[in-house]
């Protein structure tokens, strides 16, 4: 099975999975889901999958060159070279994660994966597009070592689908595997802002290089969810660009031009001379305590936005199942429309000003590329998107009746932090 189409199996599969997440931790009255955040989450996945459908082609191209041109060593395909394949491309990802909290620029792209302040199976959609690109070279050393290219991509989505098992609050303990495998307790410590658990267990199946190269961590107090700043916003888009526009503040503001450059790939933690820490985005209440980022949404709103926001999806998922049938053009305006539409779901949720001409326009125009681009002619999407329509005129109405808004809970002060980690 290729990547793209097991990619397309396990969209659905997940979905499945956090259905399943969601309902137990209802059941058992724990508040592990918000809809807003869910939302993003799924939206940012978007945009790095949307961007992989495209990079993919390059990054297989670049393995197979350096294979074929660089291998040091002619590894075959068996069962015993498949299982080092595992163990070396983990240790690969390790390093790759690890210099994503370490070093400036990597980080800009890896803090997405970290901003939302719950941990849930959605947490592993949210993922930035640039981060595509930095773990190639990554991955590249595997065909350079001389393991199959081919293989390399199925080692990697391997990876991938086992860090969904990891990105959970329901299961608290895995026993003797917790001394050498990846777990959702070590896990859970690795997304805390906590300073204990700061840059600490950075591996994706096997926790042994944590404990080899001194970044592990148990979990021993509960873990506080998020970056050390705050992330508060639904925008997809400014999730995948605060940091960077950060960074070139920092840059801005640094008076030497070698500090300008070291801006980009100094420790997060480094500033340049004479430049103070920019104020934190999250809010405290009254004790001082940190306050967890929850927009107020009217309830028919998160539920209008989330049930977008999976059809959104779905598109995506069409057009990587039928990628070979459909024209460039085709692929383009599906594209556009999940673009337009990712803009639309964070401009609902926080009811920005335009939100309401642009997701009318975001209608109209998925109702002029849909007939276009089915390929099985099914009138039935085309139907279900003027439902969509009417749902949203109706959501808007009941809405503006309430007179509500998207707001933070306000709070009257703010403590010092250390800025952005």
């Amino acid at each position: 099975m290729e990547k793209l189409e097991f990619i397309a199996f396990l969209i659905p599969l997940l979905f499945i999975m956090v259905a399943v997440e969601w309902t137990i931790a209802h059941r058992q009255n724990k508040d592990y889901y918000n809809i807003s955040d869910v939302v993003v989450n799924l939206c940012c996945g978007l945009l790095e999958r949307l961007f992989d459908f495209f990079w993919i082609i390059i990054s297989f191209f670049v393995f197979t060159f350096v294979h074929d041109n660089f291998a040091l060593f002619d590894i075959p395909n068996t069962a015993r070279s498949f299982v080092v394949l595992i163990f070396t491309a983990d240790l690969a990802g390790y390093w790759f994660h690890r210099l994503s909290h370490e070093i400036n620029f990597m980080w800009a792209a890896h803090i997405v994966h970290h901003q939302s302040e719950e941990l849930n199976l959605t947490t592993v959609f949210r993922v930035s597009a640039f981060a595509v690109i930095f773990r190639t070279p990554f991955w590249a050393v595997l065909p350079l070592v001389g393991f199959d290219p081919a293989a390399v991509t199925i080692a990697i989505t391997i990876i991938g689908f086992y860090q969904m098992l990891v990105h959970t609050r329901l299961v608290k303990n895995w026993g003797v595997l917790e001394a050498f495998m990846v777990t959702p307790s070590n896990h859970r410590v690795h997304h805390a802002y906590n300073d204990q658990y700061l840059d600490t267990n950075y591996g994706g199946i096997f926790i042994i290089w944590d404990r080899l190269f001194g970044t592990h961590a148990y979990e021993e107090e509960p873990p506080e969810f998020g970056i050390t700043s705050g992330f508060h916003s639904t925008d997809p888009y400014r999730a995948h660009l605060f940091y960077w526009a950060y960074l070139f503040r920092l840059a801005q503001k640094a008076r030497h031009w070698q500090e300008k450059i070291q801006v980009f790939f100094a420790h997060p933690r480094w500033l340049p001379e004479n430049v103070p820490y920019e104020e934190p985005e999250y809010e405290v209440d009254d004790s001082g305590s940190r306050v967890k980022f929850k927009p107020s949404i009217p309830i028919n709103t998160a539920i209008y936005v989330l049930a977008n926001a999976v059809l959104t999806a779905f598109l995506f998922v069409y057009m990587i199942g039928f990628r070979e049938t459909l024209t460039d053009l085709q692929i383009g305006l599906i594209t556009g429309g999940i673009l337009l539409s990712i803009l639309a779901h964070g401009r609902v949720l926080e009811q920005k000003a335009g939100y309401l001409p642009l997701e009318l326009f975001r209608h109209l125009v998925l109702l002029g590329i849909l007939p276009y681009v089915l390929l099985t002619h099914s009138y039935i999407p085309i139907l279900g998107v003027l439902a969509l329509s009417v749902w949203f005129m109706m959501v808007l109405r009941k809405t503006h009746h309430q007179k509500a808004t998207v707001q933070l809970q306000k709070q009257p002060r703010k403590e010092e932090v250390k800025g952005l980690p």
